[in-house]
């Protein structure tokens, strides 16, 4: 759905063209008018010679594309590596399902998460895997069926999800600021002064990490 979603809104499909969700999302896009990359670890002299992949060459919607040799058998290293292109060529990423420590999927958006090359939205409900909830515990933007709606394009959706996820998200100028209040609070002379200083600082830490924590949870 969400890959049918991407041709009526003329967004292309970025994925690693493996068998399996890589290839139906591709595979959706295209049958309704889309237009898709795929960024291959293997195999390339191989795909482009299948019949439907020919077909949407020819028909200039897809490209295939690959940082190694077009007869490089599959190698792991090589798959995790090609993760990096898909995500800095996409506008937006979307984790399907994760297992939970293990796995492509999950290294590769946890390296997504730490550079922040996109924003990473993880699809979330009752048969979602336990790697797409502590996804979204890290960082991820939650995402379900029930956030797409018929009378929004599904760009202006993912762009106002982005936008709702940056403002939980503490400013880094406000957490220095308290640091340098607080440090100024115990360099202050007097037993008495000193000692209400601290306190109040670490009323205020708690605040903020209570705020911090809830904004983990509501994700």
């Amino acid at each position: 759905e969400l890959a049918r979603l991407c041709a009526i809104g003329k967004l292309l499909v970025v994925s690693g063209a493996a068998r399996g969700v890589d290839r139906i999302a591709m595979g959706a896009c295209l049958e309704n008018g889309g237009a898709a990359i795929g960024l291959v670890a293997d195999g390339l002299e191989r795909i482009i010679v299948e019949r439907e992949t020919r077909r949407a060459l020819d028909d200039d919607r897809l490209c295939l594309l690959s940082p190694y040799l077009p007869s490089a058998p599959f190698n792991v290293g090589n798959a995790m590596n090609r993760n990096k292109c898909i995500y800095v060529l996409a506008d937006y990423a979307v984790v399907v399902d994760s297992a939970l420590g293990k796995g492509g999927t999950w290294q590769g958006a946890l390296e997504n998460l730490k550079h922040a090359w996109t924003p990473l939205f993880v699809r979330i409900g009752e048969n979602a895997c336990a790697g797409n909830r502590e996804l979204v515990q890290r960082g991820g933007i939650p995402l379900s069926a029930r956030d797409f709606r018929k009378d929004r394009p599904l760009k202006s959706i993912l762009e106002m999800a982005v936008e709702r996820q940056r403002a939980h998200e503490p400013e880094q100028d406000d957490l220095l600021a308290l640091a340098e209040r607080m440090a100024s609070g115990v360099e202050k002379g007097g037993t008495t002064e000193a000692t209400s200083d601290h306190k109040n600082g670490a009323e205020t830490t708690t605040t903020i990490i209570s705020k911090m924590t809830s904004t983990a949870h509501g994700q």
